[in-house]
């Protein structure tokens, strides 16, 4: 039996100030200049799991079977002041303090086997989760629960030593981050705010794919997706008075169906390359007024990933990477496309404890996502820069005996980490 158990404490803080410009239709300023504004978001969360995992070993194969309690707890304080005679005063009607609870127990058990060429696994998974949330602990906003079966089902089959086939189908969920849940609105200009969705469902998805490997080195995958209550980003305009909010909806059921391929090419002397690339179809069916009925379109993928042996005894190496994402559509957004080049070259020294290197990302600042969207007869427009164009230099030293490695099988929270945003 393996039984793990894990505490995290989150906090975020995220203050926004600003000032705002009002002109009439001539251009000329008709506000306060000296109006400022100041938007505070605090997120406090407390995440506990509880796993436990039972292994039974069986002739030519494994039982596995156990059960996760999981208990969150998160709180969003949001308030809003405005600058009035040399000091900030609060606005009591833009202050909100939301409060959400979830409660999940999950018991899941799978089976591997093996038959002569042949290996499958069959499990399953449930889930019941309870929810709260409100503006005070009473959680009168929501009280609901749900319940829910994710089944997992493999099978391969090795034809020679070099060719192997497999299949494989799995249904997932995708949770919303916690801060989404807060339907109380956080202004991030004095027109523009953003406002979440205490009703907000998780999306669930169901994955098909049959792949092919030939010798390690080439694997060929087609694959199916299809996606219910997808979770989306809305910025929608008011027609009336032209106020933006941005809200979070389950907006749109979505399948895709595409190609992958991976290759590992190692026949270049002192080069080693991983290339891979896709060609994918999806479709998309929008359920929320204001927004196009439904889309579709095409959309390829290519990166090549090479390492460079520079010297005999590799102990130097380079590293020249680049990617490339062709323009699509993905529900009411379309994409432009864009790219981006990345190099590095790191040093091994010392009996391989020191390693200095220096690498650089996105070096032509390619990596900028730009879409276009259409909502409420509004047409919109957003460019995205992630910041990740960048120089990096670092030392990493190994102490101790480097050749033990930790048996870390990671933590039980990894599902419940990555909702916080």
């Amino acid at each position: 039996m393996v039984l793990t158990a894990d505490y995290i404490y989150y906090t975020a803080k995220k203050n926004l100030p600003f000032s705002s410009t009002t002109k009439d239709a001539n251009g000329a300023v008709i506000s306060d200049p000296n109006e400022r504004s100041l938007s505070n978001g605090i997120q406090s969360c407390n995440i506990g799991t509880l796993n436990t995992l039972f292994i039974f070993p069986i002739k030519n194969g494994e039982l596995n079977y156990g059960a996760k309690f999981s208990f969150t707890g998160n709180k969003d304080d949001v308030s809003y002041s405005n600058w009035i005679n040399d000091a900030w005063q609060i606005d009591s009607t833009q202050t909100n303090i939301f409060y959400y609870r979830e409660n999940t127990q999950a018991a899941f058990a799978s089976y591997r086997n093996s038959y002569k060429k042949w290996d499958y696994q069959i499990g399953v998974r449930g889930e019941y989760t309870q929810l709260k949330g409100g503006y005070d602990k009473t959680f009168s906003q929501l009280n609901t629960s749900y319940f829910k079966l994710y089944p997992t089902a493999y099978l391969s089959y090795r034809l020679n030593d070099d060719n192997s086939f497999s299949i494989n189908y799995g249904k997932r969920i995708d949770r919303p981050a916690y801060f989404q849940l807060n339907p109380f609105r956080w202004l991030i200009s004095k027109y523009t705010y953003v406002i979440g969705n205490s009703t907000l469902q998780p999306s669930y998805v169901h994955n098909f794919e049959l792949s092919h490997n030939y010798k390690g080195v080439l694997n060929t995958s087609i694959f199916f997706s299809k996606e219910k209550e997808g979770i989306t980003q809305l910025n929608i305009v008011d027609t009336e008075d032209y106020y933006q909010f941005i809200t979070i909806k389950n907006a749109y059921n979505k399948d895709i169906i595409g190609l992958n391929v991976f290759y590992f090419l190692d026949k270049i002397k002192n080069i080693e390359s991983s290339i891979q690339g896709s060609l994918t179809y999806q479709k998309s069916k929008m359920f929320v007024s204001g927004t196009i009925p439904q889309s579709e379109g095409w959309n390829y993928y290519f990166s090549i990933n090479n390492q460079i042996y520079i010297n005999k005894n590799k102990t130097i190496l380079g590293s020249c990477n680049f990617s490339y994402n062709s323009s699509n559509v993905d529900n009411i957004y379309h994409y432009q496309s864009y790219s981006q080049f990345d190099v590095g070259l790191r040093f091994i020294l010392f009996n391989k404890k020191v390693s200095p290197d220096v690498s650089g990302s996105d070096l032509f600042k390619t990596n900028i996502v730009k879409s276009t969207s259409l909502i409420n007869g509004i047409a919109q427009s957003k460019s995205y820069d992630a910041g990740v164009r960048s120089l990096n230099i670092g030392v990493r030293y190994k102490f101790g005996n480097y050749k033990l490695r930790k048996n870390d099988k990671g933590s039980g929270a990894e599902d419940e980490k990555n909702r916080l945003k």
